[in-house]
């Protein structure tokens, strides 16, 4: 009988996996950081090899950790990241390493797509904007520029079917929530677009098969077994996409449930009963993890980023003390809402959603001679508040109800930053008891895919808690309003200005 599950989250920057029990309790962990490789300007590539490698060596560290009976642990999930393109062979070996989801070579392509499909029919078709990230305009690069490699290729993966052929899945199965972000996916009728395959000379048979999250995909084979101290033949369940996982992770399950994760990058995320396309075109809508259900999701680029920028220029004057998290939000906490006139635009690395704008840059606008660190620290929080409120404003105008927002991702442990949320967006924010809602997700999953729970909701309400609950103040909330009034102001101001 199942009393366990292992969920493992490959992730950009390392990889982590947790033993948990079937009410969600981590029983313990395995966590390994990694590396990217930058070959060329606005190149970001990564080594498959390597993140299968540290995947089985933290999956082996969380299950010796959590000394548990491996007959006792009932399945495996993954969630991954998105987007990055692993050429691979039949056998599942990758014949290059993977491009990142973060790489920029694809200008030209992205072009190409627009000439040949139309940004509007791309949009309304695959329900996303044309950009570099997803993985189409990848593989239209390899082809035009690797083009033996091209041949060789059996078929162009994601991080979730390369990871799963290798762990034993008996083919290359790539979930709707990961292919969703492809470029080649109807997003409403959840298969390949023979248009659009025609139209980028994109060969189908190159492209793997298409799953729902939460299937038995294979078993574990005797290698991966013997790696991990887990049972030969224990059931090998489709995961999802990061994103969608930690939705699932925050029970963002039913029609207007709203989860905001705060990690290096923001990620705004509310889960949908059909597809709401954008009809601004600006926000991607996407398939859930969860049957039947899709997701809207706004990107931050640089939201916890912001924070640890400040952290860390702070820290360049204390070489013998250590500037925390802790200390910075006790500053925060001694500034006042509307941080004393400082207005803050986060753009460290971009503006992502719905702007979209790669030259916007982070500003500090007001300083005066009373200024001091807390109202800049306090003022960090609520520009980064401010950018998570536009995407909500956009879910809005979609018709989207949303009544609370569930916080998840470090920025989640700061009562004050959670306060400061609940104010701004004028609703409640609850905050997680397992922050790491990704890796969660996939851990219900699993147990939903094993049979555990009838359905994926039911796996969620068993298995994700919250535990603090901030509540909006209104007459803070309309001071708010004034001054993301003057946020938006500023932004279009030096927009417009060609100041960025």
């Amino acid at each position: 009988m199942t009393k366990y599950i292992v969920a493992a989250d490959c992730g950009t920057t390392g990889s982590k996996a947790v033993v948990y029990d079937l009410a969600g309790k981590p029983i313990a962990s395995g966590y390994q950081e990694y590396g990217l490789e930058f070959p060329n300007p606005g190149w970001v590539d990564q080594d498959p090899e390597m993140l299968f490698e540290t995947c089985v060596k933290v999956i082996g560290d969380a299950v010796r950790n959590s000394k548990v009976a491996a007959s006792d642990i009932g399945a495996l999930s993954m969630s991954t990241q998105r987007c990055t393109v692993i050429p691979v062979a039949k056998d599942g070996k990758a014949l290059r390493k993977g491009i990142s989801w973060q790489d920029n070579r694809t200008d030209k392509q992205c072009e190409l797509i627009r000439q040949r499909i139309g940004a509007e029919q791309f949009y309304d078709n695959t329900g996303l904007p044309v950009a570099n990230v997803w993985s189409l305009p990848k593989i239209m690069w390899i082809r035009e520029n690797e083009p033996d490699l091209f041949r060789k290729t059996d078929k162009f993966v994601n991080v979730q079917a390369y990871l799963n052929k290798l762990f034993g899945a008996d083919g290359f199965y790539d979930d709707y929530s990961n292919v969703s972000l492809h470029g080649l996916m109807s997003v409403t009728k959840l298969e390949w677009i023979d248009d659009f395959l025609r139209a980028t000379e994109m060969p189908r048979d190159k492209l793997p098969e298409l799953v729902r999250s939460g299937r038995k995909v294979g078993a574990l084979s005797k290698s991966i077994a013997s790696a991990t101290g887990l049972l030969e033949g224990t059931p090998l369940i489709s995961g999802g996409g990061d994103q969608q996982c930690a939705a699932v992770g925050a029970n963002v399950i039913e029609e207007g449930d709203c989860e905001v994760t705060l990690g290096t990058a923001g990620v705004t995320i509310c889960s949908l009963d059909q597809p709401r396309l954008d009809p601004e075109r600006t926000i991607p809508c996407l398939v859930h993890a969860v049957d039947d259900k899709w997701t809207c999701e706004g990107l931050q680029n640089a939201a916890g980023a912001a924070f640890k920028w400040l952290r860390d220029i702070l820290q360049q004057g204390h070489q013998n003390t250590t500037i925390d998290y802790d200390y910075l939000t006790s500053l925060a906490s001694e500034s006042s809402a509307g941080a004393n006139g400082l207005t803050f635009l986060p753009y460290f690395a971009g503006a992502g959603a719905p702007l979209w704008n790669g030259s916007a840059r982070g500003v500090l606008f007001g300083m005066g001679l009373g200024s001091n660190l807390g109202d800049v620290t306090r003022a960090v929080m609520e520009g980064v508040s401010f950018e998570t409120a536009s995407i909500l404003d956009n879910f809005k105008r979609r018709g989207i109800t949303i009544q609370e927002v569930r916080a998840s991702g470090g920025g989640a442990q700061s009562k004050l930053w959670g306060q400061i949320q609940a104010d701004i967006f004028g609703i409640p924010v609850r905050r997680l008891a397992v922050p790491d809602a990704t890796i969660l997700g996939a851990a219900v999953l699993a147990a939903y895919g094993v049979g555990v729970y009838e359905t994926v909701a039911e796996g969620a309400k068993a298995m994700v808690h919250t535990t603090t609950d901030y509540q909006p103040d209104m007459k803070t909330h309309q001071i708010y309003q004034e001054k993301r009034n003057h946020f938006d102001r500023l932004y279009s101001s030096l927009d417009e200005g060609n100041l960025f």
